[in-house]
């Protein structure tokens, strides 16, 4: 992970937590896949992914534990989505 990219990563963070979405930044040193394959094992039913094509896009691809569905979307709108699928139902 760059420092661009790491920024970049910090700020989506700082998105999903003021929406009030339990979110972590894994910034280590495992490789993507291995990073996304380890959320899935952990259950983690929704992951963020951030890589140098987000960064440079300013997108967010939210991949989905079922069905493994990945769709990239604009970072306002990700934050937006992420933080209805995650709100407590009523």
């Amino acid at each position: 992970m760059t420092d661009a990219q790491r920024a970049y990563a910090e700020e989506v963070l700082l998105g999903f937590q003021r929406k009030g979405v339990r979110a972590i930044l894994d910034a280590g040193d495992d490789t993507l896949s291995r990073k996304i394959a380890l959320a899935h094992a952990a259950a983690i039913p929704l992951v963020a992914v951030i890589g140098r094509r987000e960064a440079e896009r300013r997108s967010v691809a939210i991949r989905e534990r079922e069905g493994g569905q990945q769709r990239e979307l604009p970072l306002d709108e990700a934050v937006v989505e992420v933080a209805q699928r995650c709100a407590p139902l009523a």
